[in-house]
């Protein structure tokens, strides 16, 4: 793709993107790990509100693109999957949300994931599902690390 084409593109998005549309009245889980407490408080108070650069942007916007199609994948090959928490339909949410969580401790950590595969373990339990996107070196570099380290 010519270089001006991706200019322009990235900044019809940079010009579409409003941090405000990220808001979210939690503290994420992805969160937690960031070791500058400090960082987390701004975040989470937005105190500083989130800045991406336009190719991130376009990289979450795949992933999310293929959550669909990963669940389809699943489906085809015969398990079951939902990504709706059938809890959080209501007649004004009649779409419903993904399946959240929050700490029993500190209820204002929470999170939310793509799916539950109802079939997917052996010993019949219910396994979350969390899709991500990655080139193929980050891809590599997560099988030989595992998730604990990478």
């Amino acid at each position: 793709m010519p270089l001006k084409i991706l200019n322009q593109i990235d900044d019809a998005i940079a010009a579409a993107y409003n941090p405000e549309d990220d808001f979210r009245n939690h503290f994420g889980i992805s969160g937690i790990g960031k070791s500058c407490q400090r960082a987390n408080w701004f975040s989470y108070r937005w105190v500083t509100l989130p800045s991406h650069p336009p190719q991130l942007l376009r990289i979450f916007k795949t992933g999310h693109l293929e959550e669909p199609r990963f669940t389809s994948m699943l489906e085809a090959a015969g398990y079951r999957v939902l990504t709706i928490d059938p809890d959080s339909i209501t007649s004004a949410n009649p779409e419903g949300n993904q399946f959240r969580f929050n700490d029993k401790v500190v209820p204002v950590i929470a999170g939310s994931i793509d799916g539950i595969a109802l079939d997917l373990l052996q010993n019949g339990k219910k396994c979350g599902l969390e899709y991500k996107t990655m080139k193929d070196s980050a891809f590599r570099e997560l099988c030989k690390k595992q998730v604990q380290e990478f």
